[in-house]
């Protein structure tokens, strides 16, 4: 609900009466966003720290490279200037000539996040939909890595009705505040706009991921979606995804979706009707609850197979959850 009203309802217009026909509802407002920067610029990220061995350098990331590498190149001859310190005695010894060995440079990861903005994701029973969830999750996400990595370069790409689009953001908080004005361009659509085409959605997911696992390898990728789309095809692309980064995956859920409403859940002759499939019916058994319970367990053990599969770090955000809860399970999931 937003201000007393589901969030997606559009005016209409009676063209008898002569009414204009105002905008639809943004996907948020400018005040929504500047809370969402306030938290990121004033709520500590030590409270869960980062392993020591993805730990920031002593420098505070000012640099583009976190160090010289790890990983051995190759050696050549010495020049003047070179580091005294990365010398290769043993071919000197060998050869009489000066070498020094070079080192594969590790730069900070770059970060990409995909954000669920297709009409299927307009649904919330409490305080906001899917879709503007996954939007707020996006931008603290955002903020987590600038903070963590203020030289990580930022990109993100939003998966909305026609289609996906890729923006390069930058790097810091002008990227976080970029992603947030790109995203305050986007609309709620009306969930009776567009009929669901689970088809198109993991045909989209497929071209999507492809793009995303281009080189350069090593980024994190961050996925943030109800992931209903899932099936054998689009599990490999996320797969994909997985084995070219790090994977993060940031669930979005409905609690209608985790469990049936008081007032259903004590109806015998509850009926249910599929956006996915389009198949309607009655829930099976004479109790409800129990029968959607097990399916809604089937569904989360699919889905959680196909991401664990992927090697995701899966972290699971419910439309009722307020900024400093999303903030702190995207901080969990950004410090596994």
């Amino acid at each position: 609900m937003r201000n007393g009203r589901l969030a997606w309802l559009w005016t209409t217009s009676f063209p008898s009466t002569g009414r204009a026909v105002p905008a639809p509802l943004p996907l948020w407002n400018r005040a929504e966003l500047a809370e969402l920067l306030a938290l990121a610029a004033r709520t500590p990220t030590d409270a869960s720290p980062r392993p020591a061995s993805r730990a920031v350098n002593g420098g505070e990331g000012r640099s583009i490279f976190i160090g010289r590498g790890m990983d051995y190149a190759e050696s050549r001859l010495y020049q003047p200037g070179d580091d005294v310190r990365a010398m290769h005695w043993s071919l000197l010894a060998r050869t009489g000539n000066a070498h020094v060995r070079l080192y594969h440079e590790e730069h900070t990861p770059p970060w990409h996040v995909l954000v669920d903005l297709r009409p299927a994701m307009a649904f919330g029973t409490r305080v906001r939909t899917k879709m503007q969830q996954a939007a707020r999750v996006a931008v603290l996400a955002a903020a987590i890595q600038a903070r963590h990595l203020p030289q990580s370069v930022l990109a993100a790409t939003l998966w909305t009705a026609g289609g996906w689009t890729s923006h390069n953001l930058g790097k810091g908080i002008p990227a976080i505040r970029r992603l947030g004005s790109i995203l305050s361009r986007e609309i709620l659509p009306d969930p009776g706009s567009c009929k669901p085409d689970p088809v198109r959605a993991r045909s989209d997911f497929t071209a999507i991921a492809r793009r995303m696992a281009m080189p350069p390898h090593g980024r994190i990728l961050t996925v943030i979606s109800d992931f209903s789309w899932l099936d054998p095809a689009s599990g490999t692309a996320l797969r994909g995804l997985g084995a070219v980064g790090q994977l993060r995956a940031m669930l979005i859920r409905d609690p209608a979706e985790i469990a049936l409403p008081g007032d259903v859940a004590g109806n015998r002759h509850a009926w249910f009707y599929d956006e996915t499939s389009g198949q309607t019916g009655m829930l099976a058994g004479s109790n409800p609850a129990e029968a959607f319970a097990a399916a809604t367990e089937a569904a989360e053990a699919v889905t959680g197979s196909a991401l664990r599969e992927a090697r995701a770090i899966v972290a699971v955000v419910t439309t009722a959850d307020d900024a400093l809860t999303v903030w702190n399970r995207t901080l969990k999931v950004a410090a596994a």
